[in-house]
């Protein structure tokens, strides 16, 4: 019996679907559960068809399950990795990393036993490889579609953190935080998650241009001649390894010390500046070589089929 294909991720760690869209359109049956407010991963998961072999392709974090969401991110539904390898029972597990920055979390190592197959990024995914089966085939939010681009703007702020920060504070407070900080030659975007949705609409409101949250943050960078952060968001380390220039702010009113007390992580990537505020950004910025691949769906797609056909 031929396997059905279940995508699973939650709201901005969902990178699936141009690897599902890929897997259909070659005849395999898929089905994507991609958990948002008002989606019930365990129901999702509980109305597959039974007695059918399941194939799970993940790009979610192992052990952050609905407790640990909902209070984090107001994000309920979900299941971890553990939950849901436990209750489909799946034939193969597949892992496609979300983010660059923290592909795998230290946490997480001990469960790779539970996965047959990480579908990596970048060469240093490959150290994996004495705990599962390893194949690089690029990243899976960098492929051609995105690479063709034409310049928008001078540049592009990929807030980070916005969720925690509408979740702790609240809207009025998160607005009144960050508009101050917003320039007319600076576009802003967050990650694609439904609680900042009214935040978008109250700064398009105010003049700012919010780029809507649902694009992807990696084509929306490669549009730009600069790329804005105010933490250690991932697509600090995705912009930087496509060779955008990084600048990084650094008042404590919209970064959070945390956040800085992190900036170790991207010693090796010597595109990052820090500044205090937008103002501090030149108007001509440098240019960096690329230091990341496209992604290979049909290395992906391949490497899947293969896996799924050694285990069934």
């Amino acid at each position: 019996m031929a396997p059905l294909f279940v995508f699973y991720g939650v709201e901005a760690e969902y990178v699936l679907a141009p690897l599902c869209r890929e897997m259909l359109r070659r005849g395999h049956e898929c089905v994507e559960i991609f958990v948002k407010n008002g989606v019930d991963a365990e129901q999702s998961m509980r109305a597959l068809p039974k007695g059918r072999p399941v194939a799970l392709v993940t790009s979610a974090h192992f052990l952050q399950d609905g407790p640990t969401m909902a209070e984090h991110l107001g994000i309920g539904g979900c299941l971890s990795l553990l939950e849901a390898v436990a209750l489909l029972a799946p034939v193969a597990t597949i892992c496609v990393p979300h983010d660059l920055s923290s592909p795998l979390l230290p946490e997480e190592i001990p469960y790779l036993r539970l996965v047959d197959l990480w579908l990596g990024a970048l060469d240093g995914e490959l150290a994996l490889r004495r705990y599962l089966e390893v194949e690089i085939v690029g990243w899976i939010k960098y492929h051609e579609a995105a690479v063709e681009i034409a310049r928008r703007g001078r540049a592009i702020w990929l807030f980070s953190d916005v969720e925690s920060r509408l979740h702790n504070s609240g809207l009025g407070k998160t607005f009144k935080r960050i508009l101050p900080f917003t320039r007319p030659w600076c576009s802003i975007k967050f990650a694609p998650n439904e609680i900042a949705r009214p935040l978008e609409r109250e700064l398009r409101d105010a003049g700012v241009d919010v780029i809507d949250s649902t694009e992807s943050a990696v084509a929306q960078a490669l549009l730009f001649d600069a790329v804005v952060s105010n933490g250690d968001s991932s697509t600090v380390r995705e912009a930087g390894l496509m060779g955008k220039p990084i600048y990084i702010i650094t008042d404590p009113k919209v970064a959070p010390r945390s956040n800085m007390r992190r900036m170790w992580q991207y010693l090796d990537l010597d595109c990052i500046r820090f500044v205090p505020n937008l103002d501090a950004i030149p108007e001509q910025v440098p240019s960096f070589p690329s230091r990341i691949r496209t992604f290979d769906v049909d290395a992906a797609v391949a490497a899947i089929l293969r896996k799924v056909t050694e285990r069934a």
